[in-house]
This record gives structure tokens, sequence and C-alpha cells, in this order.
């Protein structure tokens, strides 16, 4: 399946950044164990978040150095300043032949991309620029310095153009000295950013063509194994077509416009995030042309086509959105979500998030619906689109984890890499833990560690793989290590909710129930009502704070899913019991007793979810008290 006429390889326009260690074989000699550990230390340290800061993705990395691709050349430069400047510290008081000192080079050039590897001759320049660059020192081509001179207070030397080795033209090359403003750059480039520079354009955000009047954002997909190139368009491929104003309001005008570039923005770092994609590609002037689904969608080959308009009507502003599949003309998907003046004071991101998580989830479902028609194709995506089908449609959710699961194991049989479906099966497992108390839990968690810390090694830039991290650390009786990961995960993807409910779900099991409601009502502010998901952290929560009347409304709508879990009414049962609700309380038993036969507080106490002595301390102040009202038995 690895064979060059069985996979996608497409061309981009990128930034790379390429370092090495000075000196490295020399510090190894001295002492290999004590380098190899300070090298470790310096990549957490200071690399990875260098790069991870500026939507940057570690693509590979040697024994001294490591290759980094981002969106855009100044991302790449800010990312190689704050390396240097950082390492630059740490080396202060240390002794010149103990030094741990990078060359940089960065170059904004053409990259082929084959899965999530990367090749061309955008990255031997860059290579040839880290040894054009001095210890501590950063190198960069022309196509750079076009890019980003004028934007960084640092000064650029122009040392002219460099013949290389393998490089058949000269390449001009620049400087970085890190030690001067740059108020004597060159040309009289002002010192200070341009008005406005800092706000979050388009173009600063991905690095690609956009249009600024009468644009199309598409956000072209490229999957790993996906075949050779046809019509078809690539799965999790969107345009955004740009918003409109109902009024002809300026100010209207405005926010249709930053709305339509600020999802795009959110999109495409959704799409680029989740381990799926392997490009983004801008797309040039539109003007004048035709604006039907099937001629967009066409002429973009994109799967998804996304149209908005912002409106007013009685002081709230509404927005209207719609997803059209261009293949078929079709609408998938389309809603109408009202924001009050409170709203937008309290929170005037919301309206960014609360549009880019339903289209996420409109594109997803979409996405999932196409791949259910395509039964024969073996492709990990496909594979594992199949796979979320029988989860999400199984009227037993263990039932439905296990077939599932089926798909996820195909996919990685297929390319052991994929990390979506070591994504997909760690949610398997960690929910078949939660499920299934006659599981061998020792055998999973095995699993499930293993499998999640591979996920995270494979796809370090993945915040859905540091998501199952997050939620299987705590099975190992390792909390503070999950908090950490699900920093990680907000870190990457600060607009995903999913964070939201992971970090919930582990302020329960920390015994910290405020917490724990104030992220289930984030969520909800931002997805009204909520689903299955927000319902039950509403629900154990307000039980933990000893709030019985907001915990039975909540606790009983977890209970009003299809695929409901059986521990919802465990919930709902101590929520009654304390309530006093007796009668709904027995009802409530002798549901659960359906569901899971054999409940009794002593096996729910043998396995618990926490260790915490908070969180056992509050199980025996306001949960375990309401099962014992309800009925259930204690062995």
């Amino acid at each position: 399946m690895s064979s060059a006429g069985n996979t996608t390889v497409t061309r981009r326009l990128a930034a790379i950044l390429i370092a090495d260690v000075v000196g490295y074989t020399r510090l190894m000699e001295r002492d290999d164990t004590g380098t190899f550990a300070r090298l470790r230390t310096v990549r957490d340290e200071i690399v990875d978040p260098a790069v991870v800061s500026h939507d940057g993705r570690i693509v590979k990395t040697a024994g001294d150095g490591f290759l980094a691709e981002f969106p855009s050349a100044l991302a790449a430069l800010r990312a190689s300043v704050q390396i240097q400047r950082e390492m630059a510290k740490r080396n202060a008081n240390v002794a010149a032949d103990d030094r741990l000192d990078y060359r940089i080079g960065v170059n904004l050039g053409d990259i082929m991309i084959d899965g999530s590897d990367i090749a061309g001759d955008g990255i031997n320049v860059a290579s040839r620029l880290e040894a054009l660059a001095e210890a501590g020192g950063i190198c960069v081509s022309g196509s750079v310095w076009e890019q980003v001179h004028g934007q960084l207070d640092i000064s650029f030397a122009d040392i002219g153009e460099q013949r290389v080795k393998n490089i058949e033209r000269p390449i001009r090359v620049y400087r970085i000295d890190l030690a001067r403003e740059s108020s004597a750059r060159a040309g009289g480039v002002p010192t200070a950013p341009r008005p406005g520079f800092r706000r979050r354009r388009v173009v600063a955000a991905i690095g690609a063509l956009v249009l600024l009047a009468v644009g199309v954002w598409a956000i072209t997909a490229t999957w790993r194994h996906a075949g050779t190139a046809t019509a078809t368009p690539p799965p999790f491929s969107i345009a955004i077509l740009p918003f409109t104003a109902a009024s002809p309001e300026p100010s209207d005008i405005e926010l249709a416009t930053r709305l339509s570039n600020d999802v795009a923005i959110t999109l495409t770092e959704w799409v680029n995030r989740r381990g799926h994609v392997a490009s983004v590609s801008g797309i040039g002037s539109r003007t004048g042309a035709r604006t039907d689904e099937k001629t967009i969608g066409r002429d973009l080959n994109v799967a998804n086509l996304v149209w908005g308009e912002i409106s007013r009507t009685n002081g709230s502003l509404v927005v209207s959105l719609r997803v059209v599949d261009p293949v078929t003309g079709t609408q998938s998907w389309g809603e109408r979500t009202s924001f009050t003046t409170t709203d937008l004071a309290a929170d005037p991101a919301i309206v960014v998030k609360r549009v880019a998580w339903h289209l996420r989830t409109a594109i997803y479902q979409a996405e999932v619906n196409r791949a259910a028609k395509r039964q024969s194709s073996q492709q990990p995506i496909d594979l594992v689109l199949r796979g979320d089908v029988q989860w999400d449609t199984s009227t037993s959710t263990l039932e439905g984890i296990r077939r599932a699961r089926k798909f996820y194991d195909e996919a990685l049989r297929v390319d052991p890499d994929y990390v979506p479906a070591m994504n997909e099966l760690a949610d398997a497992l960690h929910w078949e833990l939660y499920e299934n108390p006659a599981t061998d839990q020792a055998q999973l968690i095995r699993e499930l560690d293993t499998l999640t810390r591979r996920a995270v090694a494979v796809g370090y830039d993945n915040p859905h793989a540091w998501g199952a991290r997050a939620e299987a650390l705590p099975w190992l009786d390792r909390l503070d290590e999950a908090f950490a990961a699900a920093a990680r995960v907000n870190a990457l993807d600060p607009n995903d909710i999913a964070y939201l409910a992971i970090m919930s779900w582990l302020r329960f099991l920390a015994g910290q129930p405020e917490e724990a409601l104030a992220a289930a009502q984030q969520m909800v502010r931002i997805n009204p009502p909520g689903g299955p998901q927000e319902a039950i952290m509403l629900c154990r929560a307000n039980l933990l704070l000893g709030r019985y009347g907001d915990a039975v409304p909540a606790c009983e709508r977890a209970t009003t899913f299809l695929d409901a879990s059986w521990r919802n009414y465990v919930m709902l049962a101590a929520a009654y019991g304390q309530r006093g609700d007796l009668d709904k309380a027995a009802a409530t038993r002798s549901e659960l007793l359906k569901r899971q036969p054999g409940y009794t507080i002593a096996k729910d106490k043998a396995r618990p979810f926490s260790k915490n002595p908070e969180y056992l301390r509050l199980l025996e102040l306001h949960f375990y008290p309401g099962l014992r009202k309800a009925g259930l038995a204690e062995q």
C-alpha cells in the first residue's frame, strides 16, 4: 500500500525550518548519555513549544537536529528566533565546550507531500542555508526575506548569492543578526509592526493564496494512501464562500467578512490538526465567476461548500449557515443560530466558536454519510468513518464499540501509522472500560496505554491524540499527567470544545466539581442546549456539588438519548434518591438493573475511576447515599 502508484503526491508552497546541533559528534563522544538527555530537554522545553506555538509541525528528527514545516515564512522565522533566543539564555553560563548550539536555515519554497512526509527542492535549499549559518545563528533565503522583512524586530544582513552543493542556481542568502535591533534595516523599513499587523489576517494564518475581496477559502485534504488523483473531491475538503450581510450597513458587511475569515482559519486549523490532512491551499481570484454550487465545487474539487449570512432580528445577531454537497447540488445541513447582546458581551468570540463547532459537526457527519456508501473502499479514512457509523448507529454503546473496533483495527493493518485510527481505537478502548465492568480491565488499560503513547509519538501535534492520552492516564492513576496532556490539546486547537469535555471529566475525577461544572457550562454556551456529553457532565458535577435539584434535570436529559450509557441511570438514580423522589428513584433502579443486571454499590466501589481522595470523599458524601435511598443493593 505504500508504493508510489498507490499514494497521492501533491505539491504546495511551504516554509521549512531545518536545524542542526553544532559539534554534535564531539559532544556525544565526550558524554553520550548526558548529551542525549540535554537534547531531549531542549526539545521538550524550547523547540517543541516554539514550533507548536507558531502553528508548525515537526516532520522528522535526527539525533542532532530536526525538520519542521510552517504555514508561512513569518511563522517559521518567529519560531527560529524564539528557539535561538531561548538557547542563548540557556547557554549564558555554560562553558564553550559544553554548549548546545543550533544552526538554523529557513526557506520558503515548493515541497512535495507524500502522506505525512515531505520532500523537494524547498527542503534541500533549507538544508544548505542551515549549513551556512553560524553557531546560534539563522540564515534565510531571499524568498523568506521578501515575505517577512519589516515585520520583526531583527536585522537582516545580505550576504549575497551563494552557490551550494546540489543546487544548480545560486541562492540569495540573508543572515539574521539577533543582537541588533532592526532600526538600521536597509531600505528604511520601519521597525514597529504596521497598524493591524498582529490581527489574525487570512494570509498570515495559513500562508496560502487567499482572496481579499471576492474570495473563496478552500481547505483541501490529501489523504494518506488515498489512491491516485481523481475528480472525486477529497474527504473533508471545504470551500468557505465569503459570508454576506442581509443589510447594507458597513458594520454588518465588515462583520460578515471578518466572521467568514475567522471561521475559515478555525476550520483550517481543525482539519490540519485532526491528522487526516496533508495540505492546505488557497484558491486564487474568482472575480466574475458563476456562483452555482456545482460549478464552484467542480472548479475547486471540494466535497463541502459553506455559505453564511448575518442579519439582525429583535436586537439579536442571527447567523444563517448551510453546507452544500457540490457534487449533487443538495444541501446536507443548515441552521440559524442567534446571539443576544448579553451573549456577545459575555464572550465576544462566542460567534466564531459556535459557528465553527457546528460546521465541524455538520461536515464530519456529511463525511460519515459519504463513507457509508463507499463500502468497498479499504482506504484508512473510509474504514475509520465506517467504524464511526457502527458506533453512532448502534442501540447498544458496547455493541457499537465492538463493531467499530474491527474497522479501526483494519485501518491500522492497512497503515500502522494512521493516527486517526489510533485515536478512534483509543476512544473505543476508553469507552469499553467505562461501559463494561466485566471486561479484563488490566489488559484493556495496558492496550490503551500502549496505543495512546504511540499515537502522541507519531502524531505529536495532533490534539485528538493528546485528548485520548489525557483520558487514558487516569486509568493509570496519573491524573497530573492527564491534565498536562489536556493542556496540549488546548494549545494545539483552542477552538475544539472537546478539550472542555476532557477537562470536565478530569476535574470530576480530581474531586473538583465546581471546575467540572464550569467547563460543562462553557460547552453548553458554545453548543446550546448541549447533547448527551454535556448533559452527563452537568449531571455529574451538580450531583457531587450536592445541588440535587440542578442535577436531576441534567441526569434525566442524559438518559433520553438513543445510546445512553447504563451509567447515566446510575447517576439519575442517585440524584432522585438525594432529592427525595423515591418513586422515580425506584423506577430508575429497575431500568438500571435491566441494562446492567447484578449492579451493586460494592461492585461500583471496587472499580473507581479515580483514586483521588477528594473524589472518593465526595462519592461517599453525595453519590452512594443517593444510591442507597434509591434501593440499590449494597453487596
